[in-house]
């Protein structure tokens, strides 16, 4: 069975769901399994830990995967080109389905929209049909996307050949966003008299719903006094008030032309390297064509035909019903996992949290040890797991820690023993802040992304403290006397994952913890406190100087002398190379010279007392802890100083 990654940054957009459910849609009946993988983008700071999605792109990288379906498109609307194209090249030969843009890859495939033949149609309808002669275009060019690049060059020949004049001072430049287009107009259009054009055609639905709001503060009526169009046919376009003139792109359409060509491929059909779906153009209450007044659902296609709109577009009842359930399916789900304290008790409820969330297969994989993980760091997957869970509903049987041990770089579906089954497969990864745990996979019943985005978020988190309480219980019954072991940090166990080999304090990882709790006490108390950045003085002339022995000398040198200075209840650690973070409790800010001073002080006599050949020294940039609430933000800010405090060193030499 021949098995297909679709790669998204995100299921929130109706842009998103549509692509998804289309390609969905075509394999379900189908001898493939697609396996869908929401992946942001790397190093993200949209959300405080959702760089861990990405985790997800290292994932689908395993041998497994025979051919990739990427939503370029969305991945370029939010980064450059070439640094997807850089990833993409690490997944290696295998066939890869771009959707909205071509790339020059090799083994790349594109399935594209046609938009030249219909704005053809759309700037012929305003000139013929409603007299425009002044037509202006709010693009999308800021995002450099394949896709709103061509909407441009197909206005801009369209009014050509329609002997139109094109002006530049008419295209505003969005980006794919309402808000975008309010404030592209805002900055050219100050008042009424300032809107010298007839008609505006936006790149997309949103943007032309931005432009009606903005004429609107303008005292302009649409489309009395200026026509507006989009592009998609949303329903942000059935909504809008009035409806959206639109282009009719059929998302749905579009992903289900690059699934057939994914199956086609991987089947050795020949297949062209560029594949285009044909667009058409609907006439609504923005341009004029159906009465702003009426309410019947219904619309004009280019020769002039009377449509009417799908029942399933216009039931908002049902829709508002079916959120309802939405919303106390996840009530129900959170319920129920709050009894779930083990992974033992997670496993006794599995099976009703897969008929909740409506899955008909859930596969929960972990690693041997978490994988800790900060924004800027490259996510090095383990090559041991052990599958922990696995239900299905095909068969009457759920299983729990089978004995199944694999490497995620040659496995996906480490229940395939069990069952290998065509269908469609969520991958999610299981994190909770800086910790990765694993995997799980999920097979769908439906097409509800969007929701499914939200349960298997409520059950990630679920599962992430279900493990770590199932390890602290697991650690309690190895050591005696461990609740004061564990208050005091003397676990073993802990201490070999939390201490740095070299210097014998904490490493960056048991810093970053130990520190944050500190400071979660300290601001709850409201107690003073400091946060150091250091930086070991001239670490790279000793090692070429004296040897890496003596730089390693000069480290753990060092971590002793800040041990000397700062006291027991102070968290200390080596944060990386020649870096070293102190949180200092119970200093008040004004204070930090005394303490730089002491560690001077130090420094001077533990390099005569060892003879050291050259000067022990630290340059450390301190902040109060109070500056943020996230110990990673703080440290930030102190590196900041220690940058200060570097340059005035290097400016009294």
């Amino acid at each position: 069975m021949k098995k297909i990654a679709l790669l998204i940054p995100m299921f929130s957009t109706e842009y998103s769901v549509l692509l998804i459910r289309g390609i969905a849609e075509y394999f379900n009946d189908k001898d493939f399994q697609l396996i869908i993988t929401k992946t942001e983008l790397p190093h993200t700071t949209k959300g405080l830990y959702d760089y861990q999605y990405w985790n997800s792109a290292e994932i689908i990288r395993c041998k497994e995967i025979d051919a990739y379906i990427v939503c370029s498109s969305l991945y370029v609307s939010m980064t450059s080109q070439d640094e997807l194209e850089s990833f993409l090249k690490t997944l290696g030969p295998r066939p890869i389905i771009s959707i909205g843009v071509t790339l020059s890859l090799p083994n790349s495939y594109t399935v594209l929209n046609d938009s030249s033949s219909v704005y053809m149609e759309i700037v012929s309808h305003l000139k013929n049909v409603h007299g425009c002669k002044n037509i202006a275009f709010m693009s999308a060019n800021s995002t450099k996307s394949e896709e709103a690049l061509d909407r441009f060059e197909s206005f801009k020949k369209a009014l050509i050949k329609n002997d139109l004049f094109y002006n530049e001072d008419l295209v505003f430049d969005g980006n794919f966003t309402s808000s975008s287009a309010q404030e592209a107009l805002a900055k050219k259009l100050i008042k009424r008299d300032d809107v010298k054009f007839d008609a505006i055609v936006a790149a997309n639905d949103l943007m032309a719903v931005g432009c009606i709001e903005y004429l609107k503060t303008l005292n302009l009526k649409v489309p009395d006094d200026v026509i507006v169009t989009g592009f998609d046919n949303s329903d942000v376009a059935i909504l809008a008030r009035p409806k959206l003139t639109t282009i009719e792109q059929n998302i749905g359409k579009l992903g289900h032309t690059a699934a057939s060509v994914a199956a086609k491929v991987l089947l050795n059909k020949k297949v062209a390297r560029k594949n285009v779906s044909s667009l058409k153009s609907i006439f609504r209450q923005s341009c004029g064509c159906v009465d702003r007044n009426i309410l019947e659902p219904y619309y004009f296609d280019y020769e002039g035909n009377r449509i009417e709109e799908e029942f399933s577009r216009i039931n908002y009842l049902s829709n508002y019903q079916n959120d309802l359930d939405e919303k106390n399916n996840i009530i129900t789900l959170m319920d129920m996992l709050k009894s779930a304290n083990t992974l033992r008790q997670l496993y006794y409820n599995i099976s009703y949290i897969t008929a909740q969330q409506e899955f008909s297969e859930l596969t929960i994989n972990f690693f041997e040890e978490p994988v800790y993980l900060e924004k800027d760091d490259v996510f090095n997957m383990p090559s041991d797991m052990e599958l922990s869970m696995f239900t299905t509903d095909d068969k009457d049987h759920k299983i729990f820690r089978p004995g199944v041990f694999f490497d995620p770089h040659k496995i996906i579906n480490s229940a395939s023993k069990f069952t290998n089954c065509q269908g469609v497969y969520i991958l999610y990864p299981i994190f909770s802040a800086e910790n990765m745990y694993g995997f799980l996979m999920a097979k769908l019943k439906n097409n509800k992304y969007s929701t499914y985005n939200v349960y298997l978020k409520i059950l990630v988190t679920a599962i992430s403290q279900a493990y770590a309480y199932t390890k602290t219980l697991s650690l309690n019954s190895e050591l005696e006397n461990v609740k004061s072991a564990l208050q005091k940090n003397n676990d073993t166990l802990l201490i070999k994952n939390r201490t740095d080999e070299l210097t014998g304090i904490l490493n960056r990882r048991g810093f970053i913890e130990e520190a944050q709790h500190q400071l979660d006490i300290l601001q709850e108390n409201g107690k003073p406190g400091v946060i150091f950045f250091g930086d070991l003085d001239g670490l790279k002339e000793i090692n070429d100087t004296y040897g890496h022995k003596m730089g390693d000398k000069a480290l753990k040198l060092e971590a002793k002398a800040l041990k000397k200075v700062f006291r027991s209840s102070d968290v200390v650690g080596r944060l990386s190379g020649d870096e070293f973070g102190i949180v200092a409790v119970g200093v008040n800010i004004e204070n930090i010279d005394v303490l730089k001073n002491k560690v001077m002080e130090i420094n001077k006599k533990v390099t005569e007392s060892e003879k050291l050949p050259f000067n022990l020294s630290i340059s450390l940039g301190g902040v109060d802890l109070q500056s943020s609430s996230i110990i990673s933000k703080l440290l930030s800010l102190a590196d900041k100083k220690l940058y200060e405090e570097k340059r005035k060193k290097k400016a009294e030499k």
